[in-house]
């Protein structure tokens, strides 16, 4: 199976976080938005203006290859933060 691996640019330091591995750009947001919320990324958590989601290659785990892109934007991370907080809240009835 061909998995998509993605990194985190922290645009601070100007340094890719260590990669992860996700079917598509969806599964990593989701990801991303559970480490965050779960305070598994605390310096994400606590800076994620200062972040970026880049993908940044594939793997395929039947060959053993990874097969490198030039890092491409996926998402600001507070946008994904602010996305799924915004479902959620729409999810609950008497929020809005």
């Amino acid at each position: 199976m061909l998995m998509q691996v993605y990194s985190l640019r922290d645009t601070k330091s100007e340094v890719y976080l260590l990669p992860m591995y996700a079917h598509n750009h969806g599964s990593a947001m989701r990801e991303i938005y559970a480490a965050v919320r779960g305070k598994y990324m605390k310096m994400v958590s606590e800076y994620p203006e200062d972040f970026r989601l880049m993908h940044i290659g594939s793997f395929d785990d039947q060959a053993g290859l990874i097969d490198g892109l030039e890092p491409q934007f996926v998402s600001e991370v507070k946008t994904i933060i602010d996305a799924y907080n915004e479902e959620k809240q729409d999810e609950q009835p008497g929020l809005a």
